[in-house]
C-alpha cells in the first residue's frame, strides 16, 4: 500500500462481496497433519472445479460453505486413513475437537472414531481459544500470512474477486507457511495439551468463574 507519510493508507479490495471458504484441518502433538479439506459454497463440487486443486488438498462443496454432518463423517475417514498410513490404529489415538454439532452430535462420525479405537474428547464451550492448539499457534500464523498474501494477490489482479485457482494460488503458500511443526507444537505447548500442563485448565476454571461473576 502507497500513501502520503502519517497519514492513514488503505489497501485495495473486490467491489462484490466474496464467498465463504472452510478449513478444516487435524494435526498431532509430533508436528503432523492429517489431508486438509477446503470447503466452498455450491450443492456439489463440479468437475471443473478440480483442476484447480492442488493433489494434497481435499475439495468438498456444501450450500453454505460450512461443515455439515456428512463431509464430516467424509473427514473422519481421511483421518482413519491417515492414522492406518501410520500404522496407528493399533494404538490408543486420542481427537480433541470444539463442540460444533456436525462433530459431537454426529452419531456416524463417533460410531467410525469407536470402530477404530479413537476417543473424541470435546473441549467444554467457549474455551478452545484458550485450550485448542491450532488456535493457539498455526492459526494464528495462517490468518496472518492469508491476509498478507491475499492483498499481494488482489493488488496483481486489479482489485477484482479471485477466481478459485487464483484463491489456491494464495491458501496453498498460505498453508504451507502457517502449519509447520514449529507452529504445531508450539500451539500444543502454549494450550497446555502437550506436554501437559495443567495451570491452562485453571486459567479456563478462572475464566469461567469470572463470567460467572459477571452474570
Amino acid at each position: 500500500v502507497l500513501g502520503t507519510r502519517g497519514e492513514r493508507a488503505y489497501s485495495t479490495t473486490g467491489a462484490d462481496k466474496g464467498t465463504t471458504s472452510t478449513l478444516l484441518a487435524c494435526v498431532n502433538a509430533v508436528g503432523d497433519y492429517v489431508q486438509p479439506v477446503v470447503i466452498m459454497q455450491g450443492v456439489r463440487v463440479q468437475a471443473n472445479w478440480k483442476k484447480d486443486v492442488p493433489n494434497h488438498v481435499i475439495l468438498k462443496a456444501s450450500p453454505s460453505a460450512y461443515v455439515n454432518k456428512m463431509i464430516f463423517l467424509d473427514w473422519g475417514r481421511v483421518f482413519i486413513s491417515h492414522l492406518r498410513a501410520k500404522n496407528m490404529l493399533n494404538e490408543n489415538n486420542l481427537l480433541t475437537m470444539d463442540g460444533h454439532y456436525a462433530h459431537l452430535f454426529n452419531y456416524k462420525f463417533m460410531q467410525l472414531m469407536a470402530n477404530n479405537n479413537v476417543t473424541v474428547l470435546g473441549y467444554p464451550p467457549h474455551t478452545s481459544h484458550v485450550l485448542q492448539p491450532l488456535d493457539r499457534g498455526p492459526f494464528f500464523s495462517l490468518k496472518s500470512w492469508w491476509n498478507k498474501l491475499l492483498r499481494m494477490k488482489i493488488r496483481d489482479v486489479g482489485g477484482r474477486n479471485l477466481t478459485r485457482k487464483e484463491w489456491f494460488e494464495v491458501f496453498v503458500p498460505t498453508f504451507t507457511r502457517s502449519i509447520t511443526v514449529k507452529n504445531i507444537q508450539g500451539g500444543f505447548r502454549v494450550s497446555g495439551v502437550f506436554p501437559c500442563n495443567r495451570m491452562k485448565a485453571l486459567e479456563v476454571f478462572v475464566f469461567f468463574s469470572v463470567l460467572c461473576c459477571l452474570f
